[in-house]
């Protein structure tokens, strides 16, 4: 008996990260992944689209392996700042909707930039109307007079794996660091002994532990948070059992 075997355009993974902020003379690498079947021979594209005008992404500053693609961008002037677009192709063809990612200045107000992306997805031109997304590049990044409180998001896509008896491993994706550096901490409490802290890991520059010296078959909360000088993000809260 033969089973059919389903085709898929690629499309954008959900989750990932959309919005990056940088200062002048950063280098900022923004990660393009994508779902598809075939996965294979999987081929990327790149936009950069400015307040000015729509380019293509220079190959030189552009990686891919399997199904994602990074790009290293780099804020020299004002002009950086903007949105890059990512297209990849397999077998069955071109994605049709490109991911977006925003480049912004450091420390601004994430909130806008969720909105710029909103709008900028709502687009339906595949290669996206240059005037409708320069006014709207002008709009969120050129004439911001939104209260920055540069506090970090909260990191994302946080797993507990690895679980043993004594001890788990936690990974997450950090979130916008508020444009400024930021790390990561984590609090382990057992849920039946009054949320009781038995484990703490503080300072760590990513989004990765190491938890153990817990005990075999009990509840744990795991509250992981991001932070820098301006403040703290909300946790992320796990649940897992020894």
């Amino acid at each position: 008996m033969c089973l059919g075997i389903s085709l898929v355009r690629p499309h954008c993974q959900p989750g990932q990260q959309t919005a990056y902020g940088a200062s002048r003379n950063e280098v900022v690498t923004v990660r393009c992944a994508v779902d598809a079947h075939p996965a294979s021979d999987l081929s990327f594209r790149w936009m950069f689209n400015s307040t000015m005008e729509a380019t293509e992404v220079a190959n030189s500053t552009v990686s891919t392996s399997g199904w994602q693609s990074n790009v290293t961008h780099r804020i020299q002037n004002e002009q950086d700042y903007g949105t890059l677009l990512c297209w990849a192709r397999n077998a069955v063809g071109e994605q049709r909707e490109p991911c977006i990612f925003t480049i912004q200045p450091a420390g601004i107000n994430p909130h806008n930039l969720n909105i710029l992306h909103n709008l900028l997805m709502s687009l339906n031109d595949r290669h996206l109307d240059t005037m409708c997304s320069t006014f709207i590049n002008q709009i969120f990044l050129g004439n911001n007079k939104t209260k920055q409180t540069g506090e970090p998001s909260a990191p994302y896509n946080c797993t507990a794996y690895n679980i043993t008896a004594s001890g788990l491993s936690v990974s997450c994706l950090p979130g916008y660091d508020g444009g400024l550096s930021q790390f990561f901490n984590l609090q382990v409490l057992q849920a039946k002994a009054d949320n009781k802290a038995v484990f703490n890991s503080t300072g760590v520059k990513s989004g990765d532990f190491s938890v153990y010296s817990l005990e075999p078959g009990t509840a744990y909360e795991l509250h992981i948070w991001s932070e820098n000088a301006k403040g703290r993000s909300s946790s992320v809260v796990l649940m897992a059992e020894t």
